[in-house]
């Protein structure tokens, strides 16, 4: 996941994000990969997001989950095919088709 063209600081994090989330230091995790989140484009940005997301929801950051979730899912394109979106999907093949569906509001 880590590109070339990345800035040496934002790939630093990136590393001590994604070793935190493997130590299950989730509220780190989040904290690390929304912080370079920002800084990333394409299916790199997307998967920052939805990883910052899922550490927040792991620390049961409820809010914080959401915000994340909100912004990782305007990096993917309504309807696209594979994507991350569906790689998430147990049992999901490269050219499934990944929809993503508006969610309800909290209440």
């Amino acid at each position: 996941m880590l590109s070339r063209g990345m800035p040496a600081a934002v790939k630093e994090t990136m590393g001590r994000a994604y070793t935190a989330f493997e130590a299950e230091d989730w509220p780190l995790a989040g904290e690390l990969l929304a912080t370079a989140a920002p800084s990333l484009t394409g299916e790199t940005a997307a998967a920052t997001w939805f990883d910052a997301a899922l550490a927040y929801k792991f620390a049961r950051d409820w809010p914080r989950a959401y915000e994340m979730g909100k912004i990782a899912v305007t990096h993917v394109r309504r309807g696209a095919r594979g994507g991350v979106g569906a790689a998430a999907l147990p049992g999901a093949r490269p050219g499934d088709q990944c929809a993503v569906r508006p969610v309800p509001p909290l209440r």
